[in-house]
Protein backbone atom coordinates (compact mmCIF):
# COMPACT_ATOMS: atom_id res chain seq x y z
CA UNK A 1 0.00 0.00 0.00
CA UNK A 2 1.49 3.37 -1.01
CA UNK A 3 2.48 5.40 1.99
CA UNK A 4 -0.15 8.39 1.05
CA UNK A 5 -2.85 5.85 0.91
CA UNK A 6 -1.46 4.31 3.95
CA UNK A 7 -1.77 7.87 5.66
CA UNK A 8 -5.17 8.46 4.61
CA UNK A 9 -6.88 5.00 5.48
CA UNK A 10 -5.15 5.39 8.82
CA UNK A 11 -6.55 9.26 9.45
CA UNK A 12 -10.00 8.04 8.44
CA UNK A 13 -9.94 5.12 10.90
CA UNK A 14 -8.82 7.41 13.60
CA UNK A 15 -11.37 10.13 12.46
CA UNK A 16 -14.21 7.77 12.42
CA UNK A 17 -13.33 6.46 15.72
CA UNK A 18 -13.16 9.81 17.31
CA UNK A 19 -16.64 10.82 15.81
CA UNK A 20 -18.33 7.31 17.30
CA UNK A 21 -16.85 8.13 20.35
CA UNK A 22 -17.93 11.50 20.33
CA UNK A 23 -21.49 10.38 19.36
CA UNK A 24 -21.37 7.63 22.27
CA UNK A 25 -20.41 10.09 24.73
CA UNK A 26 -22.99 12.95 23.54
CA UNK A 27 -26.11 10.31 23.45
CA UNK A 28 -25.40 8.95 26.64
CA UNK A 29 -24.71 12.64 27.80
CA UNK A 30 -22.89 12.03 31.04
CA UNK A 31 -22.90 15.92 33.04
CA UNK A 32 -26.89 16.18 31.65
CA UNK A 33 -25.61 18.98 29.40
CA UNK A 34 -28.11 18.44 26.66
CA UNK A 35 -30.46 16.44 29.09
CA UNK A 36 -30.46 13.56 26.99
CA UNK A 37 -32.41 11.29 29.89
CA UNK A 38 -33.45 7.86 27.70
CA UNK A 39 -35.90 5.99 29.63
CA UNK A 40 -34.50 2.38 31.06
CA UNK A 41 -30.87 3.54 29.58
CA UNK A 42 -29.90 6.80 30.94
CA UNK A 43 -32.88 8.26 33.22
CA UNK A 44 -29.51 8.96 36.00
CA UNK A 45 -27.10 10.85 36.11
CA UNK A 46 -24.48 9.75 38.33
CA UNK A 47 -21.18 11.00 37.17
CA UNK A 48 -22.52 14.66 37.99
CA UNK A 49 -21.46 14.39 41.13
CA UNK A 50 -18.15 15.42 40.58
CA UNK A 51 -18.12 17.56 37.63
CA UNK A 52 -20.30 20.22 38.59
CA UNK A 53 -18.48 23.27 37.64
CA UNK A 54 -17.65 21.87 34.24
CA UNK A 55 -21.95 20.68 33.61
CA UNK A 56 -23.65 23.31 35.40
CA UNK A 57 -22.60 26.17 32.68
CA UNK A 58 -24.46 24.13 29.58
CA UNK A 59 -27.23 23.13 31.74
CA UNK A 60 -27.41 26.94 32.32
CA UNK A 61 -27.44 27.36 28.40
CA UNK A 62 -29.94 24.89 27.61
CA UNK A 63 -32.50 25.66 30.51
CA UNK A 64 -32.43 29.52 30.14
CA UNK A 65 -33.11 29.86 34.19
CA UNK A 66 -35.69 32.72 35.29
CA UNK A 67 -33.69 32.04 38.55
CA UNK A 68 -30.49 31.14 39.62
CA UNK A 69 -28.76 30.10 43.30
CA UNK A 70 -25.19 31.31 43.39
CA UNK A 71 -22.77 30.58 45.55
CA UNK A 72 -20.41 27.71 47.27
CA UNK A 73 -21.68 24.27 48.54
CA UNK A 74 -23.44 25.31 51.10
CA UNK A 75 -26.37 26.57 48.78
CA UNK A 76 -25.73 24.05 46.24
CA UNK A 77 -26.75 21.43 49.12
CA UNK A 78 -29.35 23.32 50.83
CA UNK A 79 -31.46 25.78 48.29
CA UNK A 80 -34.19 23.89 46.63
CA UNK A 81 -35.49 25.18 43.61
CA UNK A 82 -38.70 23.36 44.34
CA UNK A 83 -39.24 25.52 47.22
CA UNK A 84 -43.07 27.10 47.45
CA UNK A 85 -41.46 30.48 47.71
CA UNK A 86 -40.14 31.08 44.33
CA UNK A 87 -42.83 32.52 42.23
CA UNK A 88 -44.17 31.65 38.54
CA UNK A 89 -42.32 34.18 36.90
CA UNK A 90 -38.78 32.54 38.82
CA UNK A 91 -39.72 29.32 36.57
CA UNK A 92 -37.44 27.55 35.18
CA UNK A 93 -35.11 27.99 38.34
CA UNK A 94 -31.96 26.60 38.93
CA UNK A 95 -29.18 25.83 41.54
CA UNK A 96 -25.81 27.45 39.74
CA UNK A 97 -24.27 27.25 42.79
CA UNK A 98 -21.11 24.94 43.06
CA UNK A 99 -18.33 23.68 45.48
CA UNK A 100 -14.96 25.61 46.26
CA UNK A 101 -16.04 28.67 44.15
CA UNK A 102 -14.11 32.50 44.31
CA UNK A 103 -16.32 35.37 43.62
CA UNK A 104 -14.94 36.11 41.00
CA UNK A 105 -16.05 32.64 39.20
CA UNK A 106 -19.32 33.60 40.92
CA UNK A 107 -19.46 37.06 38.93
CA UNK A 108 -18.83 35.09 36.22
CA UNK A 109 -21.47 32.46 36.57
CA UNK A 110 -24.41 35.15 36.69
CA UNK A 111 -23.28 36.59 33.87
CA UNK A 112 -23.15 33.45 31.99
CA UNK A 113 -26.90 32.98 33.49
CA UNK A 114 -27.92 36.48 32.05
CA UNK A 115 -26.06 35.85 28.83
CA UNK A 116 -28.59 32.41 28.24
CA UNK A 117 -31.38 34.60 27.76
CA UNK A 118 -34.28 35.55 30.59
CA UNK A 119 -32.28 35.92 34.03
CA UNK A 120 -34.65 37.89 36.01
CA UNK A 121 -33.71 36.81 39.45
CA UNK A 122 -30.28 35.70 41.37
CA UNK A 123 -29.94 34.39 44.80
CA UNK A 124 -26.04 35.38 45.79
CA UNK A 125 -24.40 33.91 49.04
CA UNK A 126 -21.58 35.94 50.33
CA UNK A 127 -18.97 33.30 52.00
CA UNK A 128 -15.92 35.14 53.28
CA UNK A 129 -13.58 32.44 51.95
CA UNK A 130 -14.80 32.75 48.42
CA UNK A 131 -12.71 36.39 49.36
CA UNK A 132 -9.21 35.48 49.75
CA UNK A 133 -7.48 37.37 47.31
CA UNK A 134 -4.74 35.04 46.86
CA UNK A 135 -6.55 33.59 43.93
CA UNK A 136 -8.86 34.82 41.04
CA UNK A 137 -10.02 31.35 40.49
CA UNK A 138 -9.55 27.99 41.34
CA UNK A 139 -7.18 25.09 39.74
CA UNK A 140 -10.70 23.68 38.18
CA UNK A 141 -12.44 26.30 36.92
CA UNK A 142 -12.96 26.53 33.21
CA UNK A 143 -13.52 30.31 31.63
CA UNK A 144 -13.88 29.33 28.30
CA UNK A 145 -16.87 27.58 28.70
CA UNK A 146 -18.48 30.58 30.53
CA UNK A 147 -20.31 32.66 27.71
CA UNK A 148 -19.16 36.79 28.62
CA UNK A 149 -15.83 38.77 28.95
CA UNK A 150 -14.86 37.72 25.51
CA UNK A 151 -15.84 34.33 25.62
CA UNK A 152 -18.95 33.48 23.05
CA UNK A 153 -21.28 30.51 22.74
CA UNK A 154 -19.31 29.29 20.28
CA UNK A 155 -16.25 28.89 22.33
CA UNK A 156 -18.45 27.10 25.19
CA UNK A 157 -19.70 24.54 22.74
CA UNK A 158 -16.39 24.04 21.13
CA UNK A 159 -14.96 23.15 24.49
CA UNK A 160 -17.86 20.92 24.89
CA UNK A 161 -16.66 19.33 21.69
CA UNK A 162 -13.83 18.72 22.51
CA UNK A 163 -14.82 17.19 25.72
CA UNK A 164 -16.85 14.66 23.72
CA UNK A 165 -13.53 12.79 22.26
CA UNK A 166 -11.89 12.89 26.17
CA UNK A 167 -11.08 9.88 27.92
CA UNK A 168 -12.72 11.37 30.96
CA UNK A 169 -15.72 12.30 29.60
CA UNK A 170 -15.95 8.58 28.18
CA UNK A 171 -14.74 6.67 32.03
CA UNK A 172 -18.26 9.29 32.97
CA UNK A 173 -20.28 7.92 30.32
CA UNK A 174 -19.39 3.88 31.17
CA UNK A 175 -19.76 5.04 34.76
CA UNK A 176 -23.01 6.77 33.66
CA UNK A 177 -24.65 2.97 31.77
CA UNK A 178 -23.00 1.29 35.11
CA UNK A 179 -24.89 2.90 37.47
CA UNK A 180 -28.49 3.43 36.96
CA UNK A 181 -29.47 1.66 40.37
CA UNK A 182 -27.20 4.50 42.37
CA UNK A 183 -28.50 7.52 43.79
CA UNK A 184 -28.34 10.53 41.83
CA UNK A 185 -26.72 13.07 44.00
CA UNK A 186 -27.27 15.88 41.76
CA UNK A 187 -30.71 16.24 41.39
CA UNK A 188 -32.24 17.32 37.85
CA UNK A 189 -32.58 21.28 39.27
CA UNK A 190 -29.11 21.33 40.17
CA UNK A 191 -29.50 20.86 44.51
CA UNK A 192 -27.09 18.29 45.75
CA UNK A 193 -29.05 15.90 47.77
CA UNK A 194 -29.19 14.90 50.94
CA UNK A 195 -27.65 11.39 50.66
CA UNK A 196 -24.49 12.81 49.63
CA UNK A 197 -23.46 14.02 52.86
CA UNK A 198 -25.66 11.04 55.10
CA UNK A 199 -23.20 9.17 53.30
CA UNK A 200 -20.41 11.24 54.75
CA UNK A 201 -21.90 11.25 57.66
CA UNK A 202 -21.77 7.35 58.10
CA UNK A 203 -17.98 6.94 56.99
CA UNK A 204 -17.04 9.55 59.48
CA UNK A 205 -18.50 7.34 62.29
CA UNK A 206 -20.95 9.81 63.54
CA UNK A 207 -21.71 13.81 63.02
CA UNK A 208 -19.79 14.55 65.89
CA UNK A 209 -16.75 12.74 64.27
CA UNK A 210 -17.28 14.93 60.84
CA UNK A 211 -17.48 17.98 62.53
CA UNK A 212 -14.26 17.59 64.19
CA UNK A 213 -12.42 16.32 60.69
CA UNK A 214 -13.82 19.14 59.16
CA UNK A 215 -13.36 22.03 61.36
CA UNK A 216 -9.51 20.42 62.17
CA UNK A 217 -8.50 19.28 58.07
CA UNK A 218 -10.71 22.16 56.51
CA UNK A 219 -10.11 25.04 58.63
CA UNK A 220 -8.01 25.00 61.71
CA UNK A 221 -5.11 23.74 59.77
CA UNK A 222 -5.54 25.93 56.69
CA UNK A 223 -5.98 28.68 57.91
CA UNK A 224 -3.20 28.27 60.54
CA UNK A 225 -0.90 27.75 57.33
CA UNK A 226 -2.36 30.74 55.66
CA UNK A 227 -3.61 33.09 57.45
CA UNK A 228 -6.00 33.73 54.98
CA UNK A 229 -9.17 35.34 56.19
CA UNK A 230 -6.78 38.26 57.87
CA UNK A 231 -7.13 38.96 53.65
CA UNK A 232 -11.12 39.25 53.86
CA UNK A 233 -9.75 42.92 55.27
CA UNK A 234 -10.29 45.23 52.63
CA UNK A 235 -7.62 47.35 54.09
CA UNK A 236 -4.96 46.94 51.56
CA UNK A 237 -4.55 47.10 47.75
CA UNK A 238 -4.44 42.98 47.36
CA UNK A 239 -7.65 42.24 49.21
CA UNK A 240 -9.41 44.90 46.92
CA UNK A 241 -9.86 42.65 44.02
CA UNK A 242 -13.06 40.38 45.27
CA UNK A 243 -14.85 43.70 46.72
CA UNK A 244 -14.06 44.71 43.25
CA UNK A 245 -16.07 41.96 41.48
CA UNK A 246 -19.03 42.67 44.04
CA UNK A 247 -19.35 45.94 42.26
CA UNK A 248 -19.07 44.40 38.97
CA UNK A 249 -21.51 41.90 39.66
CA UNK A 250 -24.34 45.29 41.22
CA UNK A 251 -23.20 46.97 37.98
CA UNK A 252 -23.87 44.23 35.66
CA UNK A 253 -27.36 43.18 38.01
CA UNK A 254 -28.30 46.85 37.57
CA UNK A 255 -27.97 47.44 33.91
CA UNK A 256 -29.30 43.82 32.99
CA UNK A 257 -32.47 44.82 35.24
CA UNK A 258 -31.37 41.23 37.74
CA UNK A 259 -32.71 41.46 40.86
CA UNK A 260 -30.27 40.11 43.30
CA UNK A 261 -30.53 39.06 46.92
CA UNK A 262 -27.66 38.33 48.86
CA UNK A 263 -26.90 36.28 52.40
CA UNK A 264 -24.68 35.07 54.41
CA UNK A 265 -24.99 31.30 55.74
CA UNK A 266 -25.45 30.56 59.01
CA UNK A 267 -22.08 28.24 59.90
CA UNK A 268 -22.75 26.62 63.40
CA UNK A 269 -21.59 28.83 65.96
CA UNK A 270 -18.33 26.14 66.51
CA UNK A 271 -17.06 27.84 63.44
CA UNK A 272 -17.89 31.11 65.04
CA UNK A 273 -15.31 30.08 67.74
CA UNK A 274 -12.70 28.89 65.54
CA UNK A 275 -12.54 32.37 63.94
CA UNK A 276 -12.35 33.93 67.63
CA UNK A 277 -9.49 31.20 69.33
CA UNK A 278 -7.58 32.15 65.64
CA UNK A 279 -8.02 35.78 66.66
CA UNK A 280 -10.07 36.63 63.34
CA UNK A 281 -13.23 37.74 64.53
CA UNK A 282 -12.53 41.03 63.52
CA UNK A 283 -11.72 40.59 60.52
CA UNK A 284 -15.29 38.71 59.91
CA UNK A 285 -16.90 41.69 61.26
CA UNK A 286 -14.10 44.14 58.50
CA UNK A 287 -15.78 41.72 55.89
CA UNK A 288 -19.39 42.65 56.83
CA UNK A 289 -19.38 45.84 57.10
CA UNK A 290 -17.17 45.99 53.89
CA UNK A 291 -19.97 44.49 52.11
CA UNK A 292 -22.38 46.80 53.87
CA UNK A 293 -21.01 49.34 52.67
CA UNK A 294 -20.66 48.78 49.09
CA UNK A 295 -24.73 47.95 49.09
CA UNK A 296 -25.13 51.55 51.16
CA UNK A 297 -22.90 53.23 47.89
CA UNK A 298 -25.17 51.37 45.31
CA UNK A 299 -28.40 52.07 47.12
CA UNK A 300 -27.06 56.10 47.20
CA UNK A 301 -26.32 55.82 43.48
CA UNK A 302 -29.17 55.01 42.46
CA UNK A 303 -32.26 56.84 44.15
CA UNK A 304 -35.67 55.61 43.12
CA UNK A 305 -34.63 51.69 42.33
CA UNK A 306 -35.21 49.12 44.83
CA UNK A 307 -31.98 48.41 47.01
CA UNK A 308 -29.98 44.99 47.29
CA UNK A 309 -30.98 43.31 50.21
CA UNK A 310 -28.14 41.85 52.35
CA UNK A 311 -29.44 39.24 54.93
CA UNK A 312 -26.70 37.63 57.76
CA UNK A 313 -28.03 33.81 58.65
CA UNK A 314 -24.63 33.75 60.53
CA UNK A 315 -23.86 34.82 64.47
CA UNK A 316 -25.47 32.70 67.84
CA UNK A 317 -29.15 32.18 67.61
CA UNK A 318 -31.30 29.28 67.76
CA UNK A 319 -30.50 27.76 64.45
CA UNK A 320 -26.65 27.49 64.87
CA UNK A 321 -26.27 26.79 68.31
CA UNK A 322 -28.22 23.25 68.16
CA UNK A 323 -26.23 20.78 70.26
CA UNK A 324 -24.00 17.85 68.66
CA UNK A 325 -24.54 14.07 69.08
CA UNK A 326 -22.71 12.85 71.62
CA UNK A 327 -19.27 11.33 71.29
CA UNK A 328 -19.00 7.45 69.66
CA UNK A 329 -23.01 7.97 68.81
CA UNK A 330 -22.91 7.30 64.85
CA UNK A 331 -26.40 7.14 64.22
CA UNK A 332 -28.43 10.65 65.52
CA UNK A 333 -28.92 12.83 63.04
CA UNK A 334 -29.08 16.71 63.35
CA UNK A 335 -32.01 18.76 62.28
CA UNK A 336 -30.14 21.51 61.26
CA UNK A 337 -26.25 20.67 60.14
CA UNK A 338 -24.58 18.08 58.77
CA UNK A 339 -21.25 19.37 60.16
CA UNK A 340 -19.97 23.00 61.04
CA UNK A 341 -20.43 24.98 57.97
CA UNK A 342 -22.82 22.70 55.76
CA UNK A 343 -26.67 23.08 56.92
CA UNK A 344 -29.51 21.36 55.99
CA UNK A 345 -32.33 21.85 52.93
CA UNK A 346 -34.68 22.27 56.13
CA UNK A 347 -32.28 25.63 57.00
CA UNK A 348 -31.93 26.85 53.49
CA UNK A 349 -35.86 26.99 53.33
CA UNK A 350 -35.78 29.27 56.56
CA UNK A 351 -33.44 30.82 54.53
CA UNK A 352 -35.33 31.50 50.96
CA UNK A 353 -38.21 31.98 53.07
CA UNK A 354 -36.57 34.82 54.51
CA UNK A 355 -35.20 36.26 51.12
CA UNK A 356 -38.13 35.61 48.83
CA UNK A 357 -40.42 37.36 51.06
CA UNK A 358 -42.75 35.21 51.70
CA UNK A 359 -44.80 32.73 54.24
CA UNK A 360 -45.40 29.12 53.36
CA UNK A 361 -45.84 25.53 54.67
CA UNK A 362 -42.52 25.28 55.04
CA UNK A 363 -41.74 28.23 57.27
CA UNK A 364 -40.80 27.72 61.13
CA UNK A 365 -41.14 31.00 63.31
CA UNK A 366 -37.71 31.40 64.81
CA UNK A 367 -37.30 35.04 65.11
CA UNK A 368 -33.89 35.53 65.51
CA UNK A 369 -32.58 33.95 62.94
CA UNK A 370 -31.58 36.18 60.03
CA UNK A 371 -31.38 39.72 59.94
CA UNK A 372 -31.53 41.96 57.40
CA UNK A 373 -28.16 44.36 57.27
CA UNK A 374 -27.62 47.90 56.26
CA UNK A 375 -25.62 51.17 57.15
CA UNK A 376 -27.89 52.18 60.04
CA UNK A 377 -27.87 48.73 62.01
CA UNK A 378 -24.32 46.92 61.14
CA UNK A 379 -22.72 48.28 64.01
CA UNK A 380 -25.23 47.21 66.23
CA UNK A 381 -25.76 43.88 65.38
CA UNK A 382 -21.95 43.05 65.57
CA UNK A 383 -22.29 44.20 68.89
CA UNK A 384 -25.50 42.07 69.74
CA UNK A 385 -23.98 38.82 68.08
CA UNK A 386 -20.46 39.48 70.34
CA UNK A 387 -22.62 39.42 73.38
CA UNK A 388 -24.67 36.24 72.01
CA UNK A 389 -21.25 34.63 71.62
CA UNK A 390 -20.21 35.01 75.44
CA UNK A 391 -23.83 33.34 76.58
CA UNK A 392 -23.14 30.56 74.16
CA UNK A 393 -19.44 30.13 75.30
CA UNK A 394 -20.99 30.02 78.52
CA UNK A 395 -23.57 27.58 78.10
CA UNK A 396 -21.39 25.72 75.65
CA UNK A 397 -18.47 24.66 77.47
CA UNK A 398 -17.61 21.57 76.06
CA UNK A 399 -18.02 22.15 72.50
CA UNK A 400 -15.68 25.41 73.25
CA UNK A 401 -13.41 22.93 75.41
CA UNK A 402 -13.39 20.86 71.96
CA UNK A 403 -12.23 23.80 69.54
CA UNK A 404 -9.54 24.76 71.64
CA UNK A 405 -8.32 21.32 71.69
CA UNK A 406 -8.49 21.41 68.50
CA UNK A 407 -6.67 24.19 67.54
CA UNK A 408 -3.79 22.98 70.32
CA UNK A 409 -3.03 20.27 68.39
CA UNK A 410 -3.10 21.45 64.88
CA UNK A 411 -0.61 24.43 67.17
CA UNK A 412 1.85 22.23 68.45
CA UNK A 413 1.84 19.74 64.74
CA UNK A 414 2.56 22.73 62.57
CA UNK A 415 5.58 23.99 65.81
CA UNK A 416 6.94 20.27 65.59
CA UNK A 417 7.10 20.73 62.14
CA UNK A 418 9.09 23.64 61.81
CA UNK A 419 11.34 22.73 64.21
CA UNK A 420 11.95 19.66 62.56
Amino acid sequence: MPFRKYIFVFSGLVGGGLLLLAGFNFVVDPYDAMGWRIAGITPQKPAMEDRTKFAKPFIVLRMRPAAVVLGTSRPAHALRMDHPCWGPSDRPGYNFAVEGTTFYETLRMLEHAAAAGRLRLAVVELDPNSFFSGRKFRDDFDEAILVGRGHSRFAAYLAYAKALISLQMTRASVFTLLNQTAVELVDAAGRRVDQSFDRMVSKAGGQRSLFLKVETVGYIRPLLIENSVAQWRPGNNDALAPYNYLREMIAFARANNIDLRFYISPVHARQLEIYRVLGLSESFDAWKRAIVEILDEDANSNPGRMPFALWDFSGYNVITEESLPAVGDSHARMHSYWEATHYTSSVGDLILSRLLGCSSSTRQEVGDFGAQLTARNIDAHLRESRVAGEQYRQSHPEDVAEIDAAVAVVRRELADRADY
